[in-house]
């Protein structure tokens, strides 16, 4: 599916919005305020009714949009056709040449230079832009895992931290951007900041957060 249907997104201030989308932001931790600065809106209609929606934007606007169901998982009721999917996260896109080369997070990056947090998802992109802002968050998604994408990370800062939890897919993350920073050929530096096993950005508290961040050198 690509970006030629969001008649049925609806966006504004989260109090006009119906109560179960709300909640379910606020259950993750998202507030109001970043509700607003992030242009996140839900679907009151068609394939994607019941699903929070996600811009993912650079400078130049709306480049991708995630789509995140609020049901429980594979709970997608009728009359959803059998075609849509029943993940909890849907990933569409702006169909042209750069719609790889995009990273949540993209849009309030400097212009050039200092640190760039890589995390596994959105809503760990979210809560580091909560409790430090200012913060350059860059959201792992299979959108942004082509090496186009890691030029963008390698050429535009001088250092990237991954922050993932201690498990198999957390170090399998970390490899494959370590791995994409180093294709680009840039002298960026990166490393790795560790949060205790099954621990993720969004749900760590916040002692473990600065503790993981501290040991690179980020607060």
């Amino acid at each position: 599916m690509i970006l030629d249907d969001l008649s049925g997104v609806r966006t504004g201030a989260p109090e006009t919005w119906p109560a179960r989308f709300r909640a379910y932001l606020r259950g993750r931790g998202v507030s109001d305020a970043q509700v607003e600065k992030w242009g996140l809106g839900y679907f009151d209609a068609g394939a994607f009714a019941e699903r929070v929606y996600v811009p993912i934007e650079d400078a130049t606007g709306l480049r991708s949009y995630a789509a995140r169901s609020i049901l429980p998982e594979h709970n997608v009721p009728p009359p959803f056709p059998p075609e849509v999917s029943r993940a909890r996260w849907t990933y569409s896109y702006v169909p042209d040449f750069l719609r790889d080369a995009v990273w949540f997070g993209q849009r309030f990056w400097p212009a050039h230079g200092g640190v760039a947090v890589v995390v596994e998802g959105v809503f760990d992109a979210l809560r580091l832009d909560r409790d430090f802002p200012g913060l350059s968050v860059a959201a792992f998604h299979y959108m942004s895992q082509t090496q186009a994408a890691y030029d963008l990370l390698a050429y535009g800062f001088d250092r990237v931290v991954v922050l993932t939890d201690s498990d198999p897919v957390g170090d399998r993350t970390a490899e494959i951007v370590s791995v994409g920073l180093r294709n680009s050929g840039a002298p960026v530096v990166s490393s790795r900041a560790r949060l205790p096993r099954s621990k993720d950005p969004a749900s760590a508290d916040l002692g473990e957060l600065r503790d993981a961040l501290g040991t690179c050198g980020v607060v």
